[in-house]
């Protein structure tokens, strides 16, 4: 499946946020949620494909962290960014 994380390599993700939060904060992973889909694979920031993998997989409250893997194209099918990220809303 194209964007799979495994498990371990999820694991060493959240060892790693942990490490370099430095005790400011705390991150522990409450579950996995896998999808298939190349369009939202593809998504750009805060365009349709973002809200609607958003919307059907996001889990928890405004306190809760989601991460999604992708590898957003630009016009040229190059991949221009490494990530993303938005602030947390009352939604």
């Amino acid at each position: 499946m194209i964007g799979h994380l495994s498990a371990a390599a999820i694991a060493a993700q959240i060892t790693a946020l942990n490490s370099a939060s430095q005790g400011m904060f705390v991150f522990n992973l409450a579950g996995i949620n896998r999808r298939a889909n190349d369009a939202w694979y593809s998504m750009k920031p805060m365009m349709g494909d973002e809200r609607a993998a958003k919307s059907a997989m996001r889990k928890g409250t405004k306190s809760t962290l989601n991460i999604y893997t992708a590898a957003p194209l630009d016009s040229r099918g190059k991949s221009g960014i490494l990530g993303w990220s938005t602030f947390p809303s009352s939604k």
